[in-house]
């Protein structure tokens, strides 16, 4: 590998506070809550990883709230179970919710060879990425669906005594520009 010499480096002024990014923010699910069958469900990360502007409430509204008008980009991991832990997910939508209505999601479903829709999942991890211009306080909340054949389906839990952390379920975002 080579090595990158910068003699000199223009930053725009318009940086806010000078920082890049910034506001920024990384919530999980700390504590696995259920979902409900063929239903919309706001998930509840209800921890940070960090927050340095508040943006985030992991404890009443688990939403990211714009405090800064803006260009964002968000992204959410949703993985998910079954109480049985058996082969049941069929289908897994994770969409972003702004102000209240849907915006946007990203689907996983599980084919059979058959093609009848009967193939199972015993995770399924569903990943959804979207840029939004945003004004302060529009907020952004993300909503998980799953189809379950049989038992109870739940957001899985993140596991962050390990090393490396095993964040299962997370939201983020950053700001990219004005």
């Amino acid at each position: 590998m080579g090595t990158l010499t910068v003699d000199n480096l223009n930053v725009n002024s318009n940086i806010t506070g000078g920082k890049i990014n910034n506001p920024s923010f990384f919530a999980y699910v700390k504590t696995q809550h259920n979902l409900s069958d063929q239903a919309f469900v706001k998930v509840q990360f209800d921890e940070e990883e960090y927050d340095a502007s508040s943006v985030y409430d992991k404890a009443a509204n688990h939403r990211f709230t714009c405090a800064e008008a803006g260009r964002y980009f968000l992204s959410a991991h949703c993985m998910v179970r079954n109480a049985d832990n058996n082969y049941y997910q069929q289908n897994v939508s994770v969409a972003f919710y702004k102000n209240g209505s849907e915006h946007c999601r990203t689907s996983n479903k599980h084919e059979a060879s058959s093609g009848t829709g009967d193939g199972m999942g015993y995770f399924d991890g569903v990943s959804n990425s979207v840029v939004l211009d945003l004004a302060v306080n529009d907020y952004i909340e993300v909503y998980c669906y799953v189809n379950v054949s049989t038992s109870t389906p739940y957001i899985y839990e993140s596991n962050s005594a390990t090393t490396p952390k095993q964040h299962r379920s997370w939201f983020m975002g950053f700001k990219i520009g004005d």
